[in-house]
């Protein structure tokens, strides 16, 4: 049984209901459909969920904690529990090293935590803006009490008390919060429907629902009841000072009072100057920081380079017919049609789309001794991959077809590698051995050392476990070498000479036909 999504039952089904309890074929085996999956639900952009019932290694563990439960207790707990599965099973099929560490993460956390410290940082502009505008309004509230300080005299000589005067400055006060409460909530509707169209595809999960709802607005009743008690308090503690008889008749001209408020007044300017400064500031270095991330040498050319991955059916994973060599010719099969592409300049293969790298091995070379832990980010690749995307030999040569087809033991690596494992010395022509690909369960050659034929220009990335970029050590050895599971979904790359996203239905429509 399956459950489909939403999107792709009404883009493929026309949201027909019929198709519930029907059999379909997936994975060559006859599969019922057993519901549909709510508009935004897109749970990893799947437009199907089945059953996990293999086995499989690359698994993510996913729970709902208890009520009362916080992440970092759910944490301990798992810490202990592969703690003592590492201990059970030292040399298991997925051994864990000596020394690990558990450490959770919400799946909120996962899916949008890089926008959290975007959001706060807009959060704090706008409170800026916010104690800005409250000292401006101040200060114009603050100059109309000056000029009615006749009007509250006269008020107060016939009767008005001192707190019915400040119950009418307040009212005033609130009735134009009002006002400027439901045009910015109006503004803030239709202007959030502009914003939300500009986003673009693929920026935020589809599970993401932006909207106004009653929390933001109870949020900003009250936020506009505070600013209305801030803004509307000095004007009218002021204004109820002093003797009354010189303000009624005008004599003395109000020295005093109008000395006192320009005092006031002259201070809301400066504290209103420096939150300026200190927002432009901000708007300054947060435009630099911008700018500086538009002209940032990656290492790569990213430009007009369309990513993609094709999944293929689970039979072409555990069918013990389908060898190696077969997955290498079905490989060639796809990238050379890609190839033929119109507006295809270059096509190639990898693991991960750069700059993500995931997969990290020990590394061992013949005589050379070390007490820290050598690890390289491992990258299986055709041989296009580095014209592809426009990353420079420094020294040797890179893989040519020859080298894939006949999966020869042979390693391209970039400049970090050299500088960490051989400094002061030529790495063309040395023997490196991958620990990763000696796992038993990998259809990899094991205790296979590669040699070296050339050198590349590094690339900053970065691995799951580590959010920094920095230039890594890595390795790229032919895709051929091996196939194991991830050969079924690796990323296809291709240069084009158009706008990538014009060849993406083509792309999915002819890269795979007839292979």
């Amino acid at each position: 049984m399956f459950v489909m999504n939403y999107h792709f039952w009404q883009s493929e089904f026309g949201g027909d209901p019929n198709i519930l309890n029907k059999t379909f074929i997936l994975n060559g085996k006859p599969t019922t459909l057993v519901g549909i999956m709510p508009s935004r639900f897109n749970a990893f952009r799947a437009n199907f969920w089945l059953p996990m019932s293999d086995g499989r290694s690359d698994a993510s563990v996913m729970g709902r904690l208890k009520p009362g439960v916080n992440v970092q207790a759910a944490g301990a707990d798992l810490d202990a529990i592969a703690h003592r599965y590492q201990k059970a099973n030292p040399g298991g099929p997925f051994p864990l090293p000596e020394k690990f560490a558990i450490v959770p993460q919400t799946l909120l956390d996962s899916l949008i935590g890089g926008f959290k410290k975007t959001i706060y940082g807009l959060l704090a502009a706008v409170l800026l803006l916010l104690l800005i505008a409250c000292g401006n309004v101040a200060n114009l509230l603050l100059a109309r009490a000056t000029a009615r300080d006749r009007e509250m005299a006269m008020r107060s000589t016939l009767g008005a008390s001192r707190a019915r005067l400040i119950q009418q400055l307040f009212t005033e006060s609130f009735v134009l919060a009002a006002v400027a409460s439901i045009t910015g909530c109006a503004l803030a509707y239709f202007s959030l429907k502009i914003v939300v169209a500009l986003i673009p595809a693929g920026t935020l999960p589809e599970e993401t629902l932006i909207h106004m709802n009653a929390p933001v607005l109870l949020l900003a009743l009250g936020i506009t009841l505070l600013t209305t008690i801030l803004c509307g308090l000095a004007p009218a503690l002021h204004t109820m000072r002093g003797d009354l008889q010189p303000r009624l008749t005008g004599s003395g001209k109000g020295v005093g009072t109008t000395f006192r408020h320009g005092k006031l007044r002259a201070s809301l300017v400066i504290g209103e100057v420096a939150l300026s400064i200190v927002l432009l500031i901000g708007a300054g270095l947060v435009m630099r920081s911008f700018l500086l991330l538009t002209h940032v040498d990656l290492g790569f050319d990213p430009q007009n380079v369309l990513y993609f991955r094709l999944s293929l059916p689970k039979a072409y994973n555990t069918d013990v017919d389908v060898t190696r060599e077969k997955k290498n010719v079905l490989t060639r099969q796809i990238l050379d049609r890609l190839r033929d592409l119109p507006g295809v300049i270059s096509v190639s293969e990898s693991i991960e789309e750069p700059p993500l790298q995931d997969e990290w091995s020990d590394t061992i070379i013949p005589g050379k001794t070390h007490t820290e832990r050598w690890q390289t980010t491992l990258e299986s690749v055709s041989e296009g991959y580095f014209q592809m995307l426009g990353v420079p030999l420094i020294r040797g040569r890179l893989f040519s077809e020859d080298d894939v087809s006949a999966a020869r033991q042979v390693m391209v690596v970039n400049q970090a590698f050299v500088r960490h494992y051989f400094p002061n010395e030529d790495p063309l022509g040395r023997q490196v051995k991958m620990d990763v690909l000696d796992r038993t369960f990998l259809d990899a050659p094991h205790d296979t050392y590669f040699e070296i034929i050339g050198v590349v220009r590094d690339y900053k990335t970065r691995n799951f476990d580590n959010p920094a970029w920095e230039a890594l050590p890595q390795a790229f050895i032919p895709y051929s070498v091996q196939g194991y599971s991830w050969r079924t979904y690796m990323a296809r790359m291709a240069r084009t000479a158009l706008d990538p996203a014009l060849l993406l239905r083509t792309v999915g429509q002819d890269g795979s036909e007839g292979v």
